[in-house]
């Protein structure tokens, strides 16, 4: 390895790599499936067993083994319906080491999904919406929501309609694949 590669990476991340360059073969990336079953990341918080704490509409676990333009972490997300323009869904958000987070998130499109913000502890996590719409149901990249110093317990996190797309189906549906509060 190059000298001083390790120097601009925290113990966290170089523990990481090495555990990686360990590894007798390659590791999925977040929302492949792995040989062992439905790939899960490390760290992340899946959608599907993540606690609400509060909701207007409907919100739970959904299987999304039958959708095949992607794969989510676990093959299941959290899918919020019910809900309008203005409606909030507040889930939890532990934290175990108080520090600096990016908190990182896969979430899903379809043609009657919604546009979204986010709130942490009742602040807006950063000032960009997130539009959902897609012409078929599909899981995004990581998404980066926003930055935030955290202390150790619980945090809320939560998820406001802030309407839809223009052509989508206003239905305003959510879904959480999962959600990674990465430390940095």
């Amino acid at each position: 390895m190059p000298v001083g590669l390790l120097t601009a990476l925290t113990n966290e991340q170089t523990r990481d790599l090495i555990t990686y360059l360990m590894s007798p073969a390659q590791v999925p990336m977040p929302g492949e499936k792995g040989a062992g079953g439905p790939a899960r990341v490390p760290g992340a918080i899946e959608g599907e067993t993540i606690k609400i704490i509060s909701n207007t509409g409907s919100a739970g676990p959904q299987g999304m083994r039958n959708w095949k333009d992607s794969t989510w972490s676990g093959e299941a997300q959290l899918w919020w319906t019910g809900a309008r323009a203005g409606d909030r869904l507040t889930l939890a958000l532990p934290v175990a080491i108080p520090g600096t987070y990016s908190i990182e998130a896969v979430l899903t499109r379809a043609p009657d999904y919604g546009v979204v913000k986010f709130l942490l502890d009742g602040q807006p996590l950063s000032d960009k919406q997130i539009d959902l719409f897609g012409s078929r149901v599909t899981a995004t990249s990581q998404l980066a929501l926003g930055e935030r110093d955290l202390t150790a317990g619980d945090h809320r996190l939560t998820v406001e309609i802030t309407g839809a797309n223009p052509e989508a189906a206003k239905a305003y549906m959510f879904g959480l694949d999962y959600l990674w509060p990465k430390r940095k």
